[in-house]
């Protein structure tokens, strides 16, 4: 029972994460998986792909400098839940530059924001697959490499549907706040990134 309302709900999120969103907060629940439960699940997924195919444990100095390694490896383990700062960003940009629309509340800007998540996750998980396979650090190096170029790209139009589809913009007269909502969107995710690595390098130089 908890494996079908997931598999369902993923599937119809990939095209329409806004409107599994709009629909939930409306009230059409049965037909959706929770979205807190949805997002703990594809964590444990991801966790588990990252622990497998040691994704973090590949870096370009690996092996040079001793000190370097083991900095190197705290930074990594604390790297793993920087996937949850996108709920955040996501939400920035709806309550800043979209919450006039349609009265949502905040717990309903959060629903979106994890649903979209939930989706950016998915994609993560279906882009690690090839690790799993080939997982030496050549091509984990690679990987990481290539994954910079479009990984954002796709988060950015995933976010980019969840926003059309939940605040039921028509594009040719939202357009303005539609771009100001996605231009919060990227700017927060940028700036709590930085923050967070900050954070991070703050914590393992103590």
């Amino acid at each position: 029972m908890f494996e079908l309302p997931m598999l369902t709900t993923a599937i119809r999120l990939l095209l329409s994460p806004g409107r599994v969103a709009r629909e939930y907060v409306l009230g059409r629940r049965s037909a959706n998986m929770h979205p807190l439960k949805l997002l703990v699940a594809l964590v444990a997924v991801l966790v588990v792909m990252l622990a497998a195919n040691q994704y973090f444990a590949s870096y370009g100095f690996k092996g040079r400098d001793a000190v370097l390694d083991r900095m190197a490896a705290r930074v990594m383990l604390y790297a793993n839940w920087s996937f949850s700062l996108g709920i955040f960003a996501i939400f920035l940009g709806s309550w800043i530059a979209l919450r006039r629309r349609l009265a949502y509340n905040v717990v309903e800007h959060g629903t979106l924001a994890i649903y979209c998540q939930s989706v950016t996750l998915g994609v993560v998980i279906v882009n690690l697959l090839p690790t799993l396979i080939w997982h030496g650090p050549e091509f984990i190096m690679w990987h990481k490499s290539a994954s910079q170029y479009y990984m954002p790209a796709i988060k950015l139009l995933i976010v980019a549907v969840g926003y059309k589809q939940f605040f039921l913009l028509d594009l040719k007269r939202d357009w303005p706040r539609w771009t100001g909502a996605l231009a919060v969107y990227g700017f927060s995710s940028l700036l709590l990134l930085r923050l967070y690595a900050a954070a991070i390098l703050w914590l393992v130089t103590r």
